[in-house]
């Protein structure tokens, strides 16, 4: 049976079979941040999710990047990524906030 619940010890994902100790790990959200900055009114968090979220069907998907306050008609208004790895979420998050910097500059430059 393929693992549907991990954990990170330092960046090693780990399966997590026990429902409470998983439970317990995640109430601490410093467990599961793995970057987060902020760009003018954005915030760009990448956090580990700890469940699988390839549903088991393939390499576990367990990293999401997501950007907040993005402003109001610009890109959609949205911005998701997910991945595999720890590596793959630092990237992820640094692609994140060069995107969200090339955004604000557009920004401020349109309001100037």
């Amino acid at each position: 049976m393929t693992p549907d619940k991990y954990i990170l010890h330092g960046k090693d994902i780990l399966p997590e079979p026990d429902l409470y100790a998983w439970g317990e790990w995640l109430q601490d959200p410093t467990n599961c941040r793995v970057a987060e900055d902020f760009i003018g009114p954005m915030r760009i968090s990448t956090v580990f999710l700890g469940l699988d979220h390839n549903w088991g069907s393939g390499e576990p998907i367990l990293f999401e990047t997501m950007i907040f306050g993005i402003p109001e008609g610009d890109k959609e208004n949205y911005y998701e990524e997910r991945c595999a790895t720890y590596d793959e979420a630092e990237e992820m998050h640094a692609l994140a906030v060069q995107w969200a910097k090339q955004l604000f500059e557009t920004e401020v430059e349109s309001h100037a």
